[in-house]
């Protein structure tokens, strides 16, 4: 059975995994943390940690539009282009903008470079 977190504590648990996560991306770099190293440095399960972040990833209506429209106006893109990937990447990169008054400049500097390299990878074709 699930636990059931009262406000103040899912409050403290968020900041939590949002600091643990810093450090994590800090020691290991952007593309070697996972969500689970990150829960796991919590004490908590993987799937946890998106019940506390729901906000991010639950409006897939809304992304599917956002992201085909984007796409569509890419001439010359991958064809196995997936725009629910591509709705991911574009949430990676607000949410580390949201928070980018929680990381260290060059950290910030560096993730939002491996994201953009990452989407352009993905969208264009070589």
């Amino acid at each position: 059975m699930p636990q059931i977190f009262d406000d103040v504590t899912r409050k403290q648990i968020r900041i939590n995994m949002l600091d643990n996560g810093y450090e994590l991306i800090k020691k290991n770099g952007y593309k070697k943390t996972s969500v689970e190293e990150i829960a796991k440095s919590c004490s908590l399960a993987k799937g946890t940690f998106y019940n506390f972040f729901t906000e991010y990833f639950l409006n897939e209506n809304n992304d599917e539009k956002t992201s085909t429209w984007i796409l569509s106006h890419v001439e010359v893109k991958q064809n196995n282009c997936n725009w629910k990937v591509f709705a991911n990447y574009l949430k990676a990169l607000a949410i580390v903008n949201s928070k980018n008054d929680l990381l260290h400049q060059d950290v910030l500097n560096i993730t939002m470079d491996c994201l953009i390299s990452d989407i352009l990878d993905y969208v264009y074709e070589s």
